[in-house]
């Protein structure tokens, strides 16, 4: 996994990230929260809002990038989104 250290924009989209996850699920991160998240800004949105899913979209475009749960350092980690798009299809779990 390409790892890159959070700050600036992918700070803001982690920390979206993160208060979704809270607001939805009780939990700061929910287990493949950032898959369900992705889903849900490209068409599935069954749990989040428009302005939600529309704020994630622009912190993802801005960033040009997702962020990740590494759950072996249990650490959130920032990812290119050429890296992302590449784990996202091997690794999704639905």
């Amino acid at each position: 996994m390409a790892e890159q250290m959070i700050k600036g924009v992918p700070q803001q989209l982690a920390e979206m990230l993160s208060k979704l996850s809270m607001k939805y699920y009780s939990e700061d991160w929910v287990l493949h929260w950032e898959f369900e998240a992705w889903n849900e800004i490209h068409g599935d949105a069954d749990v989040l809002n428009d302005a939600e899913v529309k704020k994630l979209k622009d912190l993802s475009d801005r960033s040009e990038g997702w962020v990740v749960m590494d759950y072996k350092k249990n650490q959130l980690t920032f990812m290119s989104m050429a890296s992302w798009r590449t784990h996202y299809h091997k690794n999704k779990p639905f």
